[in-house]
């Protein structure tokens, strides 16, 4: 091991933390970083006995990175090496360094902020960028500043390039190891091949097998692919190795160990693992699906998946380095040179796609707020308060974002929010069995296919599972709508397939849900009214409104119990506050276009000029009041035969301020007074041809058009004979008078000789 790259740089790495408390070290996989340096820090005096704890993202290369470093120990991991996992751990009184996957250093830091016993952690592969990650060396970073000053810390990375290490620890020291690899060729498609995933891996396999000696190693996104992969490759020259997080210790043991002389070559089919944190001898050829499993919060469960995503150029050059390790070696990319060019160029840190209500929780239990700390990428502020009101619809946190005593009992249940809250409350209503096997199920992402979106849990009552479910997901209770769509809580509607089964049911709690403008359900359960009364009890809220009833022509008040959009049940009112049905009474009114109130001419007359103002000042309205204005003027009102004894006058007055009435009198007169001293009536009907009815006699003396807004608006002159029949309409009554008057004079002298009919007809008539 002494041959490794940094083996060179360990004293310049112990001495870094002899005088500071925090390092960086670049140095890229194969180094030999993540056993030689906790080893190296072990007999450090500032560890005082105490444990030094390394981060893995992953539980094999936990496990495999203990073993190595136990073995170069000469000693059996869980005496002063150990790891611990989830589900699994080896450690004991003797264990001095701990390797753990991300996650566990959150519990602890839950746990107890301070880390008694801890006086180094070391964050591997950090460049991963995990959620888990991040909040661990921001909370990590928290404890030291706040607590534990001695307490060290050390970020491995294979590169630094993406990283702003510097603003989050200022006063780290910076140790480069460059590393130490081969030459490398590559091999592209080159065009986009058809062939399923298997065919194409299989025909690179034994294009490497035939053209190399060596060990192959080939990068698939997940295990069903290696399977597959696994099947296509049955019959060839070569053991055939799956390498991935769920294998057993001795299989693992086999792959990461050298291949024994004059054996077979390997072909190692491994997910993401081999990437970084272990590393596999032999390797003289890689293959690369060019595929990764990264989580995505998924909004159709309202939980983090795995997704698969094509790599980044910075994963996908980690993955052609492991063909460079021990001599020349080749990469075989199974995608073309020009989709590489499309590629991102690094993975995006999980902190900005997640679901943040684990980290939330997490925050809150810690004792921090996430303005507390300090992050490489700061969460982002709309999806921590999506997760915020999550919680404290689930009673994990209060109104003050606080942890609730549940919220508490939540936080250490070391699973999602959502998953804790359903099988700490269900225990209570006696469903915890049903419970836990539904969780295993979500969060397993095992959903059972079939012809419905209906959950069966063998042996347990279909009604059983929808409860645990709304528990789960309150705000995706759902009510029938019509056949074949249902009505969410939160005022979205969804459907299910035709001719589906679970259609039939009244009501539903939905664990899966499509996206976009229509969605689908994918996986729900029925659940009773009673269990939804029963869950939400202090949730349903009582609404009293009132509404035109076209039947009985009056106002009916009606009481709603609705949980959300939901409505529970309706029936008639027994009491509603008066203000309350007046408004409702207007607002009806207003719906009918204000039509039934007891109009007169002259009310009419004032609520078109109010509205003709209205309309030159730039307010395009064809109402002359609000439904909150009328409003007082109808307490006791239900029926339209009550609006008789309003006075529409008093009403419309009432709603113009004092500034409104001198605007009204002076841009929209009431009267016009002809050159002969009579009043005429102005029409203000249309707001844009305000107009007078007048005998063509009352006009004579007049040169121009009459107007009004301040001369803005020329009236509109309905010129009438002397029996009131219309014979000329104009705005330009100077026009008239110049040209087609003496056609109508000559008509009208004929018809009403008695009356004058002068030549000139600007000359004024007595």
């Amino acid at each position: 091991m002494t041959d490794l790259p940094i083996t060179s740089r360990l004293d310049d790495i112990r001495q870094g933390l002899r005088f500071g408390a925090a390092l960086v070290l670049e140095a890229p996989p194969g180094a030999g970083k993540t056993t030689l340096v906790p080893l190296a820090l072990l007999d450090e005096p500032w560890l005082e006995g105490g444990k030094i704890l390394v981060l893995e993202p992953r539980r094999l290369a936990a496990k495999a990175a203990a073993r190595r470093m136990a073995a170069l120990l000469g000693e059996s991991v869980g005496h002063r090496v150990g790891y611990r996992v989830r589900k699994d751990r080896q450690v004991s009184a003797a264990t001095r360094i701990e390797v753990i996957t991300e996650g566990i250093l959150t519990r602890m830091l839950i746990d107890d902020p301070a880390l008694p016993g801890v006086n180094c952690v070391i964050f591997d592969e950090f460049h991963e960028r995990s959620l888990q990650a991040d909040v661990g060396l921001g909370l990590t970073r928290l404890t030291q500043q706040l607590a534990r000053p001695e307490l060290r810390i050390v970020v491995m990375s294979a590169t630094l390039a993406s990283l702003d290490l510097e603003r989050l620890l200022p006063d780290a020291v910076t140790v480069v190891s460059h590393g130490r690899t081969f030459p490398i060729t590559d091999t592209w498609l080159r065009s986009r091949d058809q062939r399923p995933l298997q065919a194409l891996v299989a025909a690179a396999v034994r294009d490497a097998l035939q053209a190399n000696p060596g060990d192959v190693l080939v990068f698939l996104p997940g295990l069903a692919e290696i399977r597959r992969c696994e099947e296509a490759l049955r019959g060839i020259e070569a053991e055939v190795l799956p390498l991935h997080g769920d294998l057993p210790p001795d299989a693992q043991d086999k792959v990461l160990s050298a291949r024994r002389q004059g054996a077979l070559p390997r072909v190692i089919l491994s997910t993401s693992v081999a990437e970084s944190s272990v590393t596999i001898d032999g390797v003289s050829t890689v293959v690369d699906a060019g595929l990764a499993r990264e989580p995505r919060f998924d909004p159709r469960s309202g939980l983090t998946r795995l997704v698969t995503v094509p790599v980044s150029k910075d994963s996908a050059e980690q993955r052609r380095g492991r063909a460079g390790r021990t001599g020349p070696g080749h990469c075989i990319r199974l995608w073309t040179e020009a989709e590489h060019r499309d590629l991102p160029e690094r993975r995006t840190p999980e902190i900005l796609s997640a679901d943040l209500a684990p980290l939330v929780v997490e925050l809150a239990a810690y004792g921090a707020d996430a303005s507390d700390v300090l992050w490489l990428d700061a969460p982002p502020r709309a999806a921590l308060e999506q997760a915020q009101e999550l919680l404290v619809e689930l009673e994990v946190l209060d109104h003050a974002r606080h942890l609730t005593p549940h919220g508490r009992r939540v936080a250490a249940h070391g699973t999602h929010p959502r998953l804790a809250h359903m099988i700490l409350r269900a225990e209570e209503r006696g469903l915890g069995d049903v419970a836990r096997r539904l969780a295993d199920l979500i969060d397993d992402q095992q959903r059972p296919r079939g012809s419905s979106a209906e959950i069966h849990l063998p042996g347990v009552a279909s009604e059983a599972v929808g409860h645990c479910l709304a528990l789960a997901y309150p705000d995706r209770v759902a009510r029938r709508k019509d056949p074949g769509r249902y009505l969410l809580r939160n005022g979205r509607t969804a459907r299910v397939s035709d001719h589906d089964p679970l259609d039939r049911y009244e009501w539903i709690a939905i664990a899966d849900l499509g996206g976009g403008g229509d969605p689908r359900i994918g996986w729900a359960a029925p659940l009773t009214e009673d269990a939804v009364r029963t869950e939400f009890a202090d949730q349903i809220t009582i609404n009293v409104t009132a509404g035109w009833d076209e039947r009985t022509q009056q106002m009916m008040a009606t009481e709603d119990e609705r949980l959300g959009a939901l409505t529970l049940s309706t029936r008639p009112a027994r009491s509603l506050d008066p203000q309350a049905q007046a408004l409702a009474f207007a607002r009806a009114l207003e719906a009918r276009g204000y039509r039934d109130l007891p109009w007169t001419r002259a009310t009419e007359q004032l609520r078109d000029r109010i509205l003709f103002v209205r309309h030159h000042a730039g307010e395009r309205t064809s109402m002359p009041l609000a439904p909150e204005s009328l409003a007082p003027f109808l307490i006791g009102m239900r029926k339209l035969t009550d609006l008789k004894g309003l006075n529409m006058g008093t009403v419309l007055e009432a709603v113009l301020t004092w500034n409104e009435r001198q605007h009204l009198e002076r841009l929209a007169p009431t009267l016009w007074t002809t050159p002969q001293g009579r009043e005429i009536r102005i029409d203000y009907a249309d707001p844009e041809r305000p107009s007078v009815s007048v005998r063509l006699q009352q006009a004579f003396g007049l040169s121009t058009t009459p107007t009004v807004a301040n001369g803005a608006i020329p009236l509109t002159m309905i010129l009438l004979s002397p029996a009131d029949r219309p014979i000329q309409i104009t705005q330009d009554l100077a026009g008239f008078w110049s040209g087609s008057y003496a056609d109508v004079r000559k008509e009208m002298r004929g018809r009403y000789p008695k009356h004058a009919w002068p030549e000139n007809p600007t000359d004024r008539l007595p």
